[in-house]
């Protein structure tokens, strides 16, 4: 049992390496992307600009949709 536990230590050291130290680091990253979110260092016109963007492009693939399957009106 003993022999198991060490090997199940190692496989898992190697195949995920260590955890809390991945977690810290996406905390980071999240706390350095909201700290620029809020600042409007990103540019609220620019969010604003790609999330209509992004609206407009669904939009017209729905319209295009509906157009190939013959619907006409709702």
């Amino acid at each position: 049992m003993r022999e198991m536990k060490r090997v199940l230590k190692e496989w898992n050291r190697d195949s995920f390496g260590n955890i809390d130290a991945q977690y810290q680091e996406i905390v980071g990253e999240i706390e350095v992307l909201d700290a620029r979110l809020n600042s409007d260092e990103l540019g609220s016109n620019d969010l604003q600009h790609k999330r209509d963007k992004n609206t407009q492009f669904f939009h017209r693939q729905a319209r295009i949709k509906l157009v190939r399957n013959g619907i006409l009106g709702l």
